[in-house]
């Protein structure tokens, strides 16, 4: 073991120490979730906060609801067990510290992009390689795909496990962002496609500090990236399929009818 990973295990160990302690005294009092729909953008939303609040429970997770956890996800792949690993671990710390607030920062991405990164970040579930599977057969995978996940997550898994109905408040479609308060946590929800635009003030509204947006797990460092690029600039989708994607509740709560419109205009 190098000097570095050395060095930094004794950091990740004595920070945990004090989060310990500092939750058991009370000290602390909110736990913070990057709660969100794979493929979003929250990786680098959850290392911008765990970065400024080192001493704090900050955790990235997709499934918390038993709908997903002990129902949907164990039918799946073996590849996505890490989701059920991770989704137990959070509810054990929460539950845990009952009398914590819970500080969750959501994110909402249009259905048809965020299904090519899905693909192109869960690759291994489907293909051996995907340096050396064809083209065409990636692109036809991409269009057979479920986007319905995008669009009922909020649904069957942010509502099944919060009980909470966020369609049921407003969302400020031109701001790009929306906190909402509940008795038992606060919750900021960020459209992607505008997160470089209000970060800050999103970030400064809902925890009251500035936070430096980090820029991590990028597409084009990863394998695969020739072919993802290819097909993000050349997919086209037939127009009774995109009606039907994107004539959600999901999209027209969350998004305008001229960026539903471009959003037809990119991918028709």
């Amino acid at each position: 073991m190098n000097i570095k990973n050395f060095l930094r295990k004794i950091t990740i160990f004595f920070r945990s120490v004090i989060r310990f302690v500092f939750y058991n005294l009370k000290i602390k009092n909110e736990i913070i979730l990057v709660y969100t729909m794979g493929k979003v953008g929250s990786s680098s939303v959850f290392d911008s906060i765990e970065k400024n609040n080192p001493y704090s429970y900050v955790f990235h997770v997709h499934f918390l609801s038993n709908n997903y956890l002990y129902k949907i996800l164990p039918k799946l792949d073996k590849v996505f067990l890490i989701n059920i690993i991770k989704g137990e671990k959070v509810l054990k710390v929460i539950n845990n510290f009952t009398g914590c607030r819970l500080k969750i920062v959501t994110l909402t991405r249009e259905p048809v992009s965020r299904a090519i990164s899905d693909m192109f970040q869960n690759w291994n579930y489907k293909y051996d390689d995907i340096e050396n599977i064809s083209i065409d057969i990636i692109y036809n995978d991409i269009l057979n795909s479920n986007f319905e996940y995008t669009s009922n997550w909020f649904e069957y898994e942010f509502k099944k496990y919060l009980n909470y109905d966020i369609y049921k408040y407003k969302f400020d479609k031109m701001k790009g962002y929306q906190i909402y308060k509940s008795e038992k946590f606060d919750i900021l929800c960020i459209k992607l496609e505008l997160l470089d635009l209000v970060y800050k003030n999103a970030f400064k509204d809902f925890f009251g500090e500035d936070i430096i947006l980090m820029n991590t797990n990028n597409s084009k460092s990863k394998k695969g990236n020739e072919s993802f690029t290819l097909i993000y600039d050349k997919l086209k989708i037939d127009t009774h399929k995109l009606n039907k994607i994107y004539n959600t509740k999901y999209m027209k709560y969350f998004y305008t009818s001229k960026e539903i419109n471009s959003f037809k205009e990119k991918w028709s």
